[in-house]
Order: structure tokens, then C-alpha cells, then sequence
């Protein structure tokens, strides 16, 4: 059931439903050694070609930076694009970021990183299957005996598509949802791909799910996505599925002390989104929405929500749509 688990959990971070052979060895080499697949996800991303792409670069496209300088070479995701003639900023999975960038300085895979690591990846099965071999030998019998039971149809949540090369998907898509969300709540469960604040519409019921598994699954995300502080620095970092982003940002807010979430154009719904989660949350200390585009309604969610927080110190608010006339509601409250 671990190795299943893992699978499971595999192909929802892949973001598809089919799941191919090559990502039973990663589901294996991830419970094993997962400094060895991280090791080859890493060279992967960083060596395999960028597709050719005509299009104009987008936002969550993974690309290399093409302009001369310290920067050439590298790679990262598109996380701000103002439609200027420089609109890009680009994130670095160090976490750095490189502003103002020209259509001209960069060369975009025209995918999102995840995708972009699902075609590394497959060019990889030779060295993963590889890997897999000095596994324990528990471990490889697990492996062979699961693909024996999907190459005879006999695993009830999981369909056989076609034996060779083999392919196979959950029997129900809820299945991989419910088993991914358990994957989370995990020892040792680490993300590839794009972080939670940047992940699409596909992991909506991941998180719902999660979200009733409680504090195992929000500490659990937390650890995945290799936060180890209690301390979140976000600024302009946000991306994905706005609905999904707000979910994940809810649920980290109940294992952080400290959240920043400057510089990335949260408008009044988002605010009232996050001040529903302010309302119940316990742990949060600092929370830093400064230079976004929240106006009056959002500034009066967010105020009317402290009302009912007895945990939150220190709020800045600066830097948004909010009027003179604002400052006195916040002061009225515990910020």
C-alpha cells in the first residue's frame, strides 16, 4: 500500500491521470532514496532541451534566461508579466528573482515547470530505472509484484490501459486525490515541479481532502514544499489557480508564525478569501499584504476579521488602494 500510496501521489504532483511505467520506479525511488531522484529531477530540469516555442512567453512558463550576464543560462518560471515592453519577472527555484526582463532576454518551453519536468523525466527512465535496481531487495519486489497485479488487471484502484509500454490510471479520480492527500501527511514526502502557491486547478480536492485530515496535512504540505522556518517570504511569488492558491495559503497559515505575501496584485476577493482564514486562525503572528491592489472592500474584510483574532500582532497593509479614511478601522483593532 506505501508503494501504491506513492504512485498515487506521483501522478497527481505529474497533474495526469494516465500514469506511465517510468513513474512506478520514481514512486519507488522516492520512498527509498529520495536524494537520488531529487538529484536527477534537478539535472534534468536543468540540461534537458527547451521545445521549440513560437508564442509569446507567459506567465507559469518555464524558461532560460538567453541575455548575457550572471544570469545566462539559468532557469525559472515567469511569476510577473505587466505586458510592458519589459514585463517579466523571473523566479529562480533558489528563490531569486530577476526583473524586467524582455521577450529578447529569455527563451520560453511554452509549458509550466511541472509538464516541462514530465518530458525531462521520461528522457531519464533509463537512469531512474537504474537507480532502482540498488533499491533494497524488499523494495524491488514490491515494485515487481505491483506491476505484475496491473499487467494482469487485478489491482481494483487502478485500470490497465495498455501493457506494453505499460499505462495504467487510477480507477476513479478521487482515488489518487485521496491517496495523494495522505501521501502529504507523510514523513519524507517531498513536491516536485511547481510549489503549492503556484499549483493549478488540479489539486482543488487535494486540499479539500487535506483540509479535513487537519494539522498532519497542513504540516505536512508545509514540509513537502521545504519550508523548514516558521517564517514564509511569498513576495511576488504567487501564481497557479487563484481559488486553489487562496486554499493553500489557508492552510499554511495554521503552521507559520510569519506570512508575506507583498507584491502580488491580491485584489478585494482574494482579501476576503484570506480574511475568512484570519478569522479562525491561531497561529499566525505577522502577515505582510503590502503594494498589492486591495481597495475598500477587501481593507474592511480584513479588518472585520481581526475583530475575532486574538493571535495576529502585526499586519502591513501599506501600499494598496486603501483611502486616509481606512487607518482608523485597523487601529480599532488589535494591529
Amino acid at each position: 500500500r506505501r508503494l501504491l500510496q506513492a504512485v498515487f501521489f506521483e501522478a497527481q504532483v505529474a497533474q495526469r491521470r494516465v500514469i506511465e511505467d517510468r513513474q512506478l520506479d520514481e514512486a519507488a525511488l522516492g520512498l527509498e532514496r529520495p536524494e537520488v531522484l531529487e538529484a536527477i529531477r534537478e539535472r534534468s530540469t536543468a540540461s534537458f532541451p527547451l521545445p521549440p516555442f513560437d508564442g509569446r512567453a507567459e506567465r507559469g512558463h518555464f524558461v532560460e534566461i538567453i541575455e548575457k550576464g550572471e544570469h545566462s543560462g539559468k532557469r525559472g518560471v515567469i511569476t510577473t508579466d505587466d505586458k510592458s515592453s519589459r514585463p517579466y519577472t523571473v523566479t529562480f527555484p533558489c528563490g531569486k528573482r530577476r526583473y524586467g526582463l524582455s521577450p529578447a532576454q529569455l527563451r520560453s518551453s511554452g509549458v509550466d515547470k511541472t509538464t516541462f519536468l514530465g518530458h525531462a523525466m521520461a528522457a531519464c527512465a533509463a537512469e531512474v530505472r537504474s537507480a532502482c535496481g540498488q533499491l533494497p531487495a524488499e523494495m524491488r519486489d514490491s515494485l515487481a509484484e505491483l506491476r505484475g497485479q496491473v499487467a494482469r488487471d487485478e489491482l481494483p484502484l487502478l485500470s490497465l490501459l495498455q501493457a506494453e509500454p505499460l499505462q495504467l490510471q487510477s480507477s476513479h479520480l478521487s482515488f489518487q486525490e485521496y491517496f495523494a492527500a495522505r501521501a502529504l501527511c507523510k514523513e519524507g514526502t517531498h513536491l516536485s515541479g511547481a510549489p503549492p502557491w503556484q499549483w493549478p486547478a488540479g489539486w482543488a480536492n487535494v486540499l479539500a481532502l487535506g483540509a479535513e485530515m487537519g494539522e498532519p496535512f497542513a504540516k505536512g504540505l508545509k514540509r513537502a514544499a521545504g519550508v523548514e522556518a516558521d517564517f514564509l517570504d511569498l513576495s511576488g511569488k504567487l501564481g497557479g489557480d487563484p481559488p486553489t492558491v487562496l486554499r493553500v495559503l489557508a492552510l499554511l497559515s495554521k503552521v507559520l508564525t510569519n506570512l508575506v505575501l507583498m507584491i502580488n496584485n491580491i485584489g478585494d476577493e482574494c482579501a476576503a478569501a484570506l480574511a475568512s482564514a484570519l478569522r479562525v486562525n491561531e497561529v499566525l503572528t505577522d502577515l505582510s499584504l503590502s503594494c498589492n491592489k486591495i481597495g475598500a472592500e477587501g481593507a474592511t474584510a480584513i479588518a472585520e476579521s481581526l475583530r475575532g483574532n486574538g493571535v495576529l500582532t502585526d499586519l502591513n497593509i501599506g501600499g494598496n488602494k486603501i483611502s486616509e479614511r481606512w487607518p482608523p478601522l485597523f487601529a480599532s483593532t488589535r494591529c
